[in-house]
């Protein structure tokens, strides 16, 4: 009996080591997460790489002058013989396309309609009133395009350099998607841990991406 009671003990201390032995350090902890970390990154920078390369390479007739911008409050009314309409303008890029008699700028509007959201192409200064509508309207770069003005419309180089344009803004957003998608998983993979990703942004069209992350104590 007494040789049970001393070896119980013994036993005790040295499931106690082992215990010790196997539980990682804070260093070791933060080293770990250290290098998971990287590892993420470098896979994020890779796809970036992988995008940029891509579309940075392809010989283009357009140039963007402003991309995208944010017009979440614009409204366009448009006027045709039986009623009026009202369309929010999500979003406007300006870009120097090529026409048959020499680059001009338009406006290229990303609108949302009682159908859904489609292009619309304006020139500078028509803003406001349209009156008739639509001078024609196709499908571009898998968007739904309609032309506000008819010297744009009737234009084969403008069309040919409208329709590059958005066929690269097209793929351009699924590359984002990706990438938005994995910054998402990186922020939920460390939000319990000691790394906090403060935020994130993906920079378009030179496709360039800024995370700010801190370490919370160790």
């Amino acid at each position: 009996m007494k040789l049970k009671m001393l070896c119980l003990p013994m036993i005790l201390i040295i499931l106690w080591g082992c215990t010790q032995a196997v539980q990682p350090s804070k260093t070791d902890i933060r080293d770990r997460l250290l290098d998971n970390l990287a590892m993420d990154l470098a896979e994020i920078h890779l796809m970036v790489e992988i995008a940029r390369t891509k579309y940075q390479s392809e010989i283009v007739s357009f140039r963007v002058l402003e991309s995208w911008t944010l017009f979440p409050d614009t409204e366009i009314r448009m006027v045709t013989p039986s009623k009026a309409k009202i369309y929010n303008v999500l979003q406007k890029s300006a870009v120097e396309v090529s026409t048959l008699n020499g680059p001009a700028l338009v406006h290229v509007l990303k609108i949302q309609g009682e159908e859904g959201v489609f292009i619309g192409i304006e020139k500078p200064g028509r803003v406001g009133t349209y009156h008739m509508g639509v001078f024609s309207e196709e499908r571009l770069g898998g968007y739904l395009v309609r032309f506000y003005d008819a010297e744009i419309a009737k234009d084969p180089d403008a069309v040919k350099s409208l329709e590059e344009y958005l066929s690269m803004t097209s793929r351009m957003e699924k590359a984002a998607n990706t990438i938005l998608k994995k910054l998402m998983e990186l922020h939920n993979k460390y939000k319990t841990t000691q790394i906090q990703i403060e935020s994130f942004h993906v920079n378009f069209p030179m496709i360039s991406i800024d995370i700010q992350f801190k370490f919370k104590t160790f």
